[in-house]
């Protein structure tokens, strides 16, 4: 039998934690919470198919395992960061959040791209203080000979 340590229950309470949220723990954690007579038990119970009684098997000894670790000086302190830690580990990563580390999306980019270069005079709606302006630079260009003859046709 382990000595139950501060640390010892602080890694047995993150793993049934996992366990009972139906997170796949490691394999060298399993082989670990496997050692403790009451997951052996409750493990037992959910291959016979008693799937309720085991997971209030589990749900009791982790209330065991809180009460333990409450009265623990060091596990008060370990057994929450042991938790954090395992889920920022363990929980994926939600793909709608923006990751300033991994940059902007594309596709964001190209739009980005696209707006920066100039826009097609023919093509643009301008407001009236451009169109003037337009106007005017289109006046001082030269004409298009083929445009001259076509217009005094």
């Amino acid at each position: 039998q382990v000595e139950e340590t501060a640390e010892v229950v602080a890694r047995r309470l993150t793993i049934l934690t996992k366990i009972i949220e139906r997170r796949q723990p490691q394999p060298e954690e399993l082989q670990e919470i496997m050692k403790v007579p009451e997951i052996r038990r409750a493990i037992s119970m959910q291959q016979r198919g008693d799937r309720q009684k085991a997971m209030q098997v589990l749900s009791h000894f982790k209330q065991e395992l809180e009460r333990k670790a409450a009265t623990m000086p060091a596990a008060a302190d370990a057994a929450p960061a042991a938790a954090e830690t395992a889920d920022a580990v363990v929980r994926p990563r939600d793909p709608r959040q923006q990751d300033a580390a991994k940059g902007v999306d594309p596709r964001q980019a190209a739009v980005e791209v696209a707006d920066a270069r100039p826009v097609d005079p023919r093509q643009a709606a301008l407001d009236p203080r451009q169109q003037k302006a337009a106007e005017q630079e289109e006046a001082k260009r030269p004409q298009d000979p083929r445009q001259r003859a076509a217009a005094a046709a």
